[in-house]
């Protein structure tokens, strides 16, 4: 082989040695962006690739979740060498807190970007319920009123917006106790309504973040006779529901009626009877003289057939006596055979 041949196989090798590597695709390196555009349920992600690593062929998604665990993970999309993408993470929950990185792949493998975090935005509201009486010209609001019979009471229910998103389509409810009366007058921000806001929901519209409503209806107090006897403390429910949040609130009325006395744990009925006695017969008897009789009745009915010998008791006991005699008369006749065998 001649020395140009051999020269020109080296320096072949150390061609392919020195350049290939040159051209080998090393992992993508990818930056994670800042999220934006988020409400409630869904954000937008957005991730850089930043080197390619000689592999222009891209893949990028984003994992998220309620940690650095991740768990979940967007579609992904299709690059060709360096730049930004997005893809919007759905499924989300409001008024939380996520992790999510961005993620590239190449022909090398998969690169990481930094653990980033955003919250989703809030539908909230805050519910708050109070009462003042009217016929004593309250001008003080209350969350537990006494009153008397007769009374006629103003409530007022408040409806606080603490979200950053506008609730939409907010329906209210309200649940008054027994025995007080609704009676109208009902009236949402300044505009009169004609429903009746205890007979079913009522639709009070939209609410900005930040903005409140605040709806406010009559009731009279109903005769003391129609309440337990002594103090009652009754609570009135108010409930609240939007497309993506609801709520509750309660106040009380405190009442003293003058009718029948309420029931106890103890067995007392709406009369103030004692429930536990009854007049429902027992099967045996519902009269002391009977129930002593009865057993003597039976005693000598069971010995009128024993010595009737209609049931066949008198043989079944007499042959039961025999076998009895029979057994002992055995075990003692064994007794003495085994006594006199010991004796020889």
């Amino acid at each position: 082989m001649s020395k140009k041949i051999i020269f020109s196989i080296i320096f072949i090798g150390i061609l392919s040695w020195g350049i290939s590597p040159a051209f080998a695709a090393n992992i993508a390196t990818v930056v994670t962006g800042v999220a934006d555009n988020i409400d409630l349920r869904a954000g937008n992600l957005h991730g850089s690739v930043v080197n390619d690593g000689g592999s222009s062929a891209i893949t990028g998604w984003f994992e998220f979740g309620e940690d650095a665990n991740y768990g979940s993970k967007t579609e992904t999309i299709k690059r060709t060498g360096n730049g930004d993408f997005t893809v919007r993470a759905t499924g989300l929950k409001p008024c939380t807190v996520y992790h999510y990185r961005a993620v590239a792949q190449n022909s090398a493998g998969i690169a990481y970007g930094i653990d980033k975090m955003f919250t989703t935005q809030c539908a909230r509201f805050e519910l708050k319920y109070d009462v003042q009486n009217l016929t004593l010209r309250d001008t003080i609001w209350y969350s537990q009123l006494r009153v008397q019979s007769g009374d006629f009471l103003k409530f007022r229910l408040t409806i606080n917006s603490t979200g950053d998103v506008v609730l939409q389509d907010i329906t209210v409810n309200v649940k008054l106790p027994a025995n007080i009366f609704y009676k109208g007058n009902l009236i949402v921000k300044d505009i009169a309504y004609a429903g009746d806001i205890t007979r079913g929901s009522i639709n009070v519209g939209n609410l900005l973040p930040g903005d409140s409503k605040i709806i406010t209806f009559e009731a009279e107090v109903g005769p003391s006779e129609n309440f337990y006897l002594g103090e009652n403390v009754l609570a009135s429910q108010a409930s609240a529901f939007s497309t993506d949040f609801s709520g509750q609130a309660s106040c009380n009325i405190v009442v003293n009626g003058t009718g029948v006395v309420k029931p106890s744990t103890g067995g007392t009925g709406n009369n103030g009877a004692v429930n536990g006695a009854t007049n429902v017969a027992t099967g045996i008897s519902d009269s002391i003289f009977q129930s002593l009789l009865l057993p003597f009745i039976a005693a000598g009915l069971l010995v009128w057939l024993f010595q009737s010998r209609l049931l066949g008791l008198e043989q079944w006991a007499q042959a039961r006596r025999e076998k009895t005699e029979q057994f002992r008369a055995s075990k003692k006749l064994k007794q003495k055979i085994d006594a006199a065998k010991n004796g020889f």
